[in-house]
């Protein structure tokens, strides 16, 4: 009788340190790239200030393929102007019969980030990124990477491109002051990655393996 009460509390024992174990173990995510447009540069899309005042922005749409969540989203640009002292600003956006929303703030905005000058390579393109906080995403759904700046540099930032359709998944719109975003005619894809994040076993899954283990181990000690 002793020791049947004796394997019980150190059942219960063992069960608590495990759920304690689990519990505070983070359950990490491993980032994975999604989408990528990243072939040779044959062409340029610019961002930021016209010689006739209007300021240019520039955004490509593409197709998640993996659900989870969106943690990263990059682009391949330079910064033409080496004086430019405005950040380049990257949106993620949600589109609307395939078109990027409009407005700067609101909901249709999904996380903005702001990349200092300094930090966009200034001699050759390269990719410059920016973490994002976490936007939940389904395969299949569509988004939009917008970048623009105040910058009153003309064309301050460059941002890399194909005039071939190479992507499937989404394609690159221009907009000006005052209109809307429109199509780039259709044939160019701009230079991007994406990373969405996919949830590791969590503790729960940990936390049943330990308490199988203990069970096991009990019925195997004698009475």
């Amino acid at each position: 009788m002793w020791n049947s009460v004796t394997s019980v509390v150190k059942f219960l024992c063992l069960s608590v340190a495990v759920f304690l174990i689990a519990v505070t173990m983070p359950a990490h995510a491993v980032p994975v790239l999604d989408q990528e447009h990243n072939p040779f540069l044959n062409i340029q899309g610019n961002i930021g200030q016209h010689s006739n005042g209007f300021f240019g922005d520039r955004a490509q749409t593409f197709t998640v393929g993996i659900t989870g969540i969106l943690s990263r989203v990059e682009i391949r640009v330079f910064n033409r102007d080496l004086v430019a002292t405005q950040p380049l600003i990257i949106d993620i956006r949600t589109v609307v019969g395939g078109v990027p929303t409009e407005a700067n703030f609101g909901p249709n905005i999904l996380e903005t980030h702001s990349v200092a000058a300094a930090l966009v390579p200034t001699t050759q393109f390269g990719f410059v990124g920016v973490d994002l906080a976490g936007i939940a995403v389904t395969a299949g759904d569509v988004l939009a990477i917008a970048a623009r700046t105040t910058d009153p540099a003309n064309f301050s930032f460059i941002w890399g491109a194909t005039n071939t359709d190479l992507y499937a998944g989404g394609a690159q719109y221009n907009r000006v002051t005052g209109v809307p975003y429109g199509l780039n005619d259709g044939v160019r894809d701009l230079n991007f990655r994406t990373f969405v994040e996919v949830p590791a076993p969590g503790a729960l899954l940990i936390l049943g393996i330990g308490l199988v283990g203990v069970g096991i181990a009990r019925r195997k000690r004698p009475i």
